[in-house]
């Protein structure tokens, strides 16, 4: 995945998700969470686990930026490329964040995205203290 931010919303969600701060990111019960915030799904993997979702359902995120106009696909798909080449900045999946998908404010239709569901931290785990912060990248 790629969580994208632009002008419209400040880097703020994308603080929150590099620390596993699902209150930030998402609120108490989903209200957090910017309908000016974009999802893309890059991976085979995400799509095939969208097959028979699950709720602790997770895929990796890469944090972008974009304090200007919103980037074309094909710019987001030059930029993953260049991060992933060989010997560039990402290399392996845990150089990514883990996003939730059931925690995206009406994804998730097996039960009510309230603060009982947010705070399942079955879900929602909280930052291993080993890691340091994902980063985020700007275009």
């Amino acid at each position: 995945f790629a969580l994208q931010t632009g002008a419209e919303v400040d880097i703020a969600p994308l603080e929150a998700l590099a620390r596993h701060d699902w209150h930030g990111l998402f609120g108490v019960s989903g209200e957090g969470w910017s309908p000016e915030l974009r999802v893309y799904c890059v991976g085979h993997a995400n799509l095939e686990k969208l097959q028979q979702p699950y709720k602790s359902m997770t895929g990796r995120c890469l944090l972008l930026h974009t304090p200007g106009a919103r980037p074309e696909v094909h710019e987001l798909d030059h930029l993953m490329a260049t991060l992933w080449q060989p010997g560039g900045a990402l290399s392996k999946p845990a150089d990514l964040a883990p996003l939730p998908h059931a925690g995206i404010p009406d994804w998730w239709l097996g039960a009510e995205q309230d603060a009982r569901f947010y705070a399942d931290s079955s879900v929602f785990r909280p930052a291993r203290p080993d890691r340091s912060a994902t980063p985020i990248w700007s275009a």
